[in-house]
C-alpha cells in the first residue's frame, strides 16, 4: 500500500480525498503497424512510419484506490459517488500527475465504468483511464530547475536568444516525437530550418508545419530582438 496519491481534476487523491492507493499499472502503449504483403512472395512491407515516425496507440492506466471508513455500507457508497463525480467529470484528456513519476504528467480521461467492492470496514474503487501514448516532460526544455534535472533523460540548454541580423542556433529535441514549439518574438523574424523558410511575426506563435524532430534541429534565425522556443520532451 502505498501514501503518493494522483493530482487529477483540480484535487489529489491521498491530500484532498484521503485515498490511498492498493496497486496502479501504468501500462504502455503498443505500435501501430501497417503491415502488406507482396502478391506471390514471401515479403512484406512496413508502412508504419509512412508520416515520418511511428503511430501508438493510448494508454492504458489503472488505479485500485481504498476506500476507508464507518461500517455502513451506505457511507462507502456515497463516498464512491463522490469520488466518481471528481474523476469522471472531465470530458477530455486532462493532466495526470503521479507522485510515482516525477518530472512528468498523462494526459488522461476515464472513459470506462469502474469497479467497486465493498469490505467489512473499507472498500475498493477500480479505475481505469485512457491517456496519450506519451508522457510529457512538466517542466519546458532549457529550464534551470537542477532540483528536477535528470541526467539520464534531459539535456542542459538555451531556448532564448538575442537575434542581431542573423543567428545560428541548435536546439536539442530529446524526446521520442517531434514537437511543435511556440516561438515567442519581440519582432517579426525568419526562421530557416532544413532548408525551408518560415515567417513568424511578433508575439506568441505555434504552427504545425513548424516541428522539431528527434535529436539535434539546426536553425538559422533572421531578424533583430529575442526569440524564445517553448516546448516539452514526451516520452514513451
Amino acid at each position: 500500500m502505498s501514501f503518493t496519491g494522483i493530482e487529477f481534476n483540480g484535487l489529489h487523491s491521498f491530500k484532498d480525498l484521503g485515498l490511498t492507493i492498493e496497486s496502479r499499472d501504468l501500462g504502455n502503449p503498443s505500435k501501430v503497424k501497417i503491415m502488406e504483403d507482396v502478391p506471390y512472395s514471401n515479403m512484406r512491407y512496413d508502412f508504419s512510419s509512412l508520416y515520418g515516425e511511428q503511430q501508438w496507440t493510448e494508454r492504458t492506466l489503472v488505479y485500485k484506490f481504498n476506500i476507508a471508513g464507518k461500517q455502513a455500507k451506505e457511507y462507502f457508497y456515497l463516498v464512491e459517488t463522490e469520488i466518481q463525480k471528481w474523476l469522471t467529470m472531465p470530458n477530455q484528456k486532462i493532466p495526470l500527475y503521479d507522485d510515482m513519476l516525477s518530472g512528468f504528467y498523462y494526459l488522461a480521461e476515464v472513459q470506462e465504468g469502474s469497479d467497486n467492492e465493498y469490505r467489512f470496514v473499507m472498500g475498493t474503487l477500480t479505475v481505469t483511464f485512457t491517456a496519450y501514448p506519451y508522457k510529457i516532460g512538466t517542466l519546458p526544455e532549457g529550464n534551470d530547475d537542477w532540483d528536477e534535472f535528470m541526467f539520464d533523460l534531459d539535456y542542459a540548454q538555451d531556448t532564448s536568444f538575442t537575434v542581431n541580423g542573423l543567428l545560428n542556433i541548435e536546439l536539442e529535441n530529446v524526446g521520442s516525437r517531434k514537437t511543435t514549439p511556440e516561438i515567442d518574438l519581440s519582432s517579426n523574424m525568419q526562421i530557416i530550418k532544413d532548408g525551408v523558410t518560415y515567417s513568424f511575426n511578433a508575439g506568441k506563435t505555434t504552427s504545425r508545419d513548424f516541428t522539431l524532430k528527434t535529436g539535434t534541429n539546426q536553425l538559422r534565425i533572421i531578424g533583430n530582438g529575442t526569440a524564445s522556443f517553448n516546448f516539452h520532451k514526451e516520452l514513451i
